[in-house]
């Protein structure tokens, strides 16, 4: 198996938010409930469309929760 083969296979989101969540086992539905999100507002974050201040509060909290992000 080569470097190339590995980089070719492997899914371009792979190291995304989302990606890195759902392999410890957090589903979007659970972290919107958690942290009293809406869905689109999870949505929001994950993909680094939400303003700078509402990031920096959810990362704290999430931080404190002991999710690695």
């Amino acid at each position: 198996m080569t470097r190339a083969i590995v980089e070719s296979t492997i899914s371009v989101g792979f190291e995304d938010l989302d990606a890195r969540l759902a392999r410890i086992g957090t589903a979007p539905k659970t972290r919107a409930s958690q942290f009293d999100l809406s869905h689109a507002e999870t949505r929001r974050f994950l993909k680094g469309r939400l303003d700078t201040d509402r990031t920096a509060e959810l990362t704290d909290l999430m931080r404190s929760a002991g999710l690695p992000l």
